[in-house]
């Protein structure tokens, strides 16, 4: 008769066992879906930034660029930014084609920031949306190098 009991208890806690290790692993299957959800990007495009992204622990060299002050495209009260840009490159050989392409640069960063208004700005994605199209811009024409990241120094939008 304690044989019996033995392996009924032995039953039951395998049953209790294998019932808590299908709740946790549904439990860690939800959490991963909810943080997904609430703090993962509505695209996707938070993976493909991690893919793409550049090695934020290496120095790279820098291109400082001159202070910008462009009026936005907002209708009804005008709204000015005013921002300092530094470029990263992933070559500091690529340092004298950005010295003879600096009007050029200059005209780029110009052009998108004219065709951005207050709103595009204001947070956080549009800001990072900025440095990935003036990025993207100035890359479409360079040859000795690429630009790895775009740093804002300074920043005020009026």
């Amino acid at each position: 008769m304690g044989e019996e009991m033995e392996k009924k208890r032995f039953k039951i806690n395998f049953k209790i066992i294998a019932v808590l290790f299908l709740v946790i692993i549904l439990a860690a299957g939800t959490s991963y879906v909810a943080v997904r959800f609430f703090f993962g990007t509505a695209n996707g495009a938070g993976e493909e930034e991690a893919e793409n992204s550049y090695n934020q622990s290496e120095i790279y060299p820098v291109f400082e660029q001159q202070n910008f002050a462009v009026k936005l495209t907002d209708e009804g009260r005008a709204h000015y930014i005013k921002t300092s840009i530094v470029l990263a490159m992933d070559d500091a050989k690529l340092a004298k084609e950005l010295q003879q392409r600096a009007p050029q640069i200059r005209d780029t960063i110009i052009t998108i920031l004219r065709n951005k208004s207050s709103s595009d700005l204001n947070h956080v994605q549009g800001t990072q949306k900025l440095k990935e199209e003036i990025k993207d811009e100035i890359n479409s024409y360079l040859k000795d190098g690429k630009i790895v990241e775009i740093y804002f120094t300074d920043i005020v939008i009026q």
